[in-house]
Formats: structure tokens, sequence, C-alpha cells
């Protein structure tokens, strides 16, 4: 599972996943850049901000959303409203126990987490990937 390894190898493997994927994109996106300065360039904005770790908290707050629990419900006794409100914002993190049994509290299984986290990111990526591409195509017409 993605959230046992250890924060540096998962962010460390995630990142190697992101450049490979950023360059097919730019290279699709950007065909007419000669110069792989520029495509690192584009490459390091697209990119900018979207590490799984930040997400975490977002796609937490989705899913307590989604079945309409509050964050009181969700902290029971293991963590502290405004610590769960600050890792929902994404400000800070919890540890994984800690994530474990809000998760449980909310009867959300980690393959069920891993797969929102993971759908929530792509989508942001693409999302973000579009608004540069848009903004480049204003740019050059």
């Amino acid at each position: 599972m993605a959230f046992l390894i250890s924060k540096s190898r998962l962010i460390n493997q995630s990142k190697t996943l992101q450049s490979c994927k950023f360059r097919k994109i730019a290279k699709n996106y950007f065909p007419h850049f000669k110069k792989w300065s520029h495509m690192v360039t584009v490459l390091f904005f697209m990119g900018k901000g979207y590490n799984m770790e930040n997400h975490l908290g977002k796609c937490f707050n989705l899913l307590r959303e989604s079945k309409g629990l509050s964050q009181k419900e969700i902290a029971g006794e293991v963590i502290s409203i405004a610590q769960l409100s600050r890792f929902e914002r994404a400000v800070s993190n919890i540890n994984t126990d800690t994530l474990y049994h809000c998760l449980e509290n909310m009867n959300v299984s980690i393959a069920e987490f891993q797969c929102v986290c993971l759908n929530y990111s792509q989508n942001q990526r693409l999302l973000f990937q579009d608004e540069v591409a848009k903004a480049y195509l204003e740019k050059i017409y």
C-alpha cells in the first residue's frame, strides 16, 4: 500500500512518474519547442504543487463531505477537530495511524481512499495542464 511506504520514497516515485508523464504530455501539447530547456520550464510549472502529499487532506475532505459526516464525528478521540481541519486544508499532515483511524470512523478502506486520491490528483493535473495549454495558445495567437 502506498500510504505505508516512507514519505520520501513515495514522493520520489511520484516525481519520477510525473516527469515521465509530463514529458509525453508536453511533447503533445508543445511539439514546436526545439529546445529542451523550454519544455523543462513548462514541465516545471505544469507539475508545480501537484504532489500527492498536498492532496491527501483534500481527498479526505471530499470523502467526508460526500458521506455527510462532520469533522467532530470523524475526529472522535483520535485527533482534535482543529488538527483535522488543518489536514483537510493541506496546512499540516497527520500520521498514518491517525489517518487509518479517521478512515475507519468514516467506514472507508485504505484501498478506497487511495483510489479517490489517485483520481483526484489526476483530475487536478489534467485541469491544470488544460489551463496552461489554453494560456499558451492565447499568447501565441
